[in-house]
């Protein structure tokens, strides 16, 4: 496993450049009670003619205080309509016209967090992921600095950020099951507990297949 001392970033993006992503089998790991068909039966949560298109950044740096290798989340602020409203999710959005995935995740970036990365600090890309209640297709991109970022939040958009070590996302006693009500069901919903806050669907998904490749390092 690599270390806060050691990690080599080259070597990471060699990883996420020549070796097979874990993909499905990681994300499923952290996936919401029925996001997956059982084996055989049709898949109801597929893109469509009108999927869009958005992508993120999961952004590792050294935090020398820690002595840790850490990447930041973001806890969205409250807003009407939107079916991500207060959750936990990485610096990310919508790609717009004229843009590619890579482009929209920096961009967003420095919109959101006030942390400008550059193409060459990108390592690679994780498996890209289906969001049905907004019908986004996201792409998500892992980047390091040697670093740690001043944040500049924006307002508007995050209520608060806050940093977790690599090695604490690795550690089992991260993850955890909660009961939920959904459509009068009883399901009991997989996510991440990362400094008291829950981290589930997509973000927690991404995390699962970004834990999986360090693993392997």
């Amino acid at each position: 496993m690599a270390a806060f001392s050691v990690f080599d970033p080259s070597s990471f993006r060699q990883r996420l450049k020549t070796d097979p992503l874990p993909g499905v089998e990681a994300q499923k790991r952290l996936a919401p009670p029925g996001r997956f068909p059982k084996e055989g039966e049709p898949n109801p949560y597929v893109a469509n003619d009108q999927t869009r298109f958005a992508a993120v950044l999961l952004l590792l740096y050294p935090d020398p205080t820690r002595q840790q290798l850490v990447f930041p989340l973001i806890v969205r602020t409250e807003q009407e309509g939107s079916v991500h409203s207060g959750q936990v999710a990485f610096p990310g959005g919508k790609v717009e016209p004229g843009e590619n995935p890579l482009e929209t995740a920096l961009r967003e970036t420095a919109e959101e967090i006030g942390v400008k990365v550059s193409p060459e600090q990108v390592l690679g890309e994780l498996t890209e992921i289906y969001i049905p209640p907004s019908n986004f297709m996201v792409y998500p991109f892992v980047a390091y600095v040697e670093q740690k970022p001043l944040f500049l939040p924006d307002a508007q958009e995050v209520a608060s950020i806050f940093e977790t070590p690599v090695a604490k996302l690795l550690s089992d006693d991260t993850r955890k099951i909660k009961p939920v009500q959904y459509k009068g069901m009883d399901l009991l919903l997989p996510y991440l507990d990362l400094d008291q806050n829950m981290v589930w669907g997509a973000t927690a998904m991404i995390l699962s297949e970004f834990a999986e490749v360090w693993r392997k390092l």
